[in-house]
Order: structure tokens, then sequence, then C-alpha cells
């Protein structure tokens, strides 16, 4: 596996709320939040992006682009879910990733459970 994974998905997929997770399975010892094309991708990090794949462009030899959809399941995700949910008042909302035809699966986390 290359030596830095920029994972892509939309805003409120949950990228940041199983970043910590996700570093310690693909082995990252850095997590880069709200990483944008063009900006360094450092070797064992970690960088999570909003933008469009398909907008990513060019990526250091070292570093691999993935999907947020091809990392976590839909039942890790809602542990995650339910965790933060166990430990705030606040409902949350959660949006998957994109599905084959490249919309967005809305879901509301309240209806998971």
């Amino acid at each position: 596996m290359k030596s830095s994974v920029v994972v892509c998905g939309p805003q409120g997929c949950g990228k940041s709320l199983m970043a910590d997770q996700l570093a310690q399975r693909l082995g990252m010892k850095r997590v880069v939040h709200d990483w944008k094309p063009g900006d360094p991708v450092g070797r064992s990090t970690l960088c999570l992006t909003h933008e469009d794949p398909r907008h990513v462009g060019a990526l250091p030899a070292h570093a691999r682009l993935m999907s947020f959809g091809e990392l976590v399941t839909k039942d890790e995700l809602q542990a995650a879910v339910a965790a933060v949910e166990g430990n705030t008042t606040v409902g949350v909302s959660v949006r998957l990733p994109f599905d084959r035809r490249h919309r967005l699966v809305v879901v509301d986390a309240r209806r998971l459970a």
C-alpha cells in the first residue's frame, strides 16, 4: 500500500468522525482535515477532503486516492454515530458517500437505529 492516502467524501459523511479509526487501520501517523488539491501530502498521512475525486488532480507517487465508501461500512458508521449520540443530546445526521452512479446517499442517523 502507498504510504499516504487522500480520502474523498461529501461534507457530513463522517470522514472526521472516523478519522482516528481510519488512520489506525491504514497505519497513518498523521491526519490532515480539510485537505485541498495542491496542498502537500506528507508521508504516512491520511488527508481528508470533500473535493470531488475527479478534481483532485495528480498526487505524489507515495499517495493513493480512495473514497470514504471504500474504507468504511455502513455498520461501522452507524456504530460511530451511535457512540457520539450516546454522549450528546444533539441528533447527528450524516451523508454516506456517493453511490455507484455518483449520487449522494443521504441518511438521517436517527433512523439507522
